[in-house]
């Protein structure tokens, strides 16, 4: 009996671990602004998870941002959300979903002075979302990511661009999160 539990527990251990993982196929269709020249000209920009990979026994998702050759490591843990920066080799906290008003939200690793405070938590199409204030600003949608920077990006640079999430789809079709600001630019998504 003992042998058979330990089996079990070894087949069933990857599948708990792949639970935390975000599914291959889900994207995030991004309005993407230029705001040096010409100003706030308007495109499509898509990421998406192509996989999943281990490190350090630890299961990140594969989020291919745009049509970049590379990938940023993600995943999820319980309410938490770590990246993966592959140049530092390092793990860090992206956001945790159990913050409430008032909560230290993200500390910049170089400077602790630099940091980002909840300042506020509502409702939207059925999620939760935390607006974040100071250092670094942004709303994270629960499930989702950050609605109005880069999704699953901890960085305060934006690289001359800005970012507003049109819509965020799973590889089946469903929409977790539709931008309805933007819909003018739905046509171009080939979301339904």
């Amino acid at each position: 009996i003992m042998a058979i539990l330990c089996c079990l527990f070894s087949f069933l251990q990857p599948l708990a671990a792949q639970e935390d993982t975000i599914p291959a196929g889900r994207k995030w269709i991004m309005r993407r602004c230029n705001l040096v020249e010409p100003l706030m000209k308007e495109s499509l920009y898509t990421a998406y998870i192509l996989g999943s990979s281990i490190i350090d026994g630890r299961n990140y998702s594969k989020l291919r941002p745009g049509y970049s050759s590379g990938y940023n490591l993600v995943r999820r843990e319980g309410s938490k959300w770590y990246i993966y920066k592959q140049d530092a080799a390092r793990e860090t906290l992206l956001f945790d979903e159990s913050w409430s008003v008032g909560d230290t939200a993200w500390v910049s690793p170089d400077d602790p002075s630099l940091h980002s405070v909840v300042d506020d938590i509502g409702e939207a199409q059925g999620r939760k979302y935390w607006v974040l204030g100071g250092y670094f600003s942004g709303t994270w949608l629960q499930g989702v990511g950050f609605v109005d920077r880069y999704p699953l990006e901890n960085s305060p640079l934006s690289n001359g661009y800005s970012f507003d999430l049109i819509c965020c789809v799973e590889a089946n079709g469903d929409t977790l999160y539709a931008n309805r600001e933007l819909f003018y630019m739905f046509d171009d998504t080939g979301v339904n």
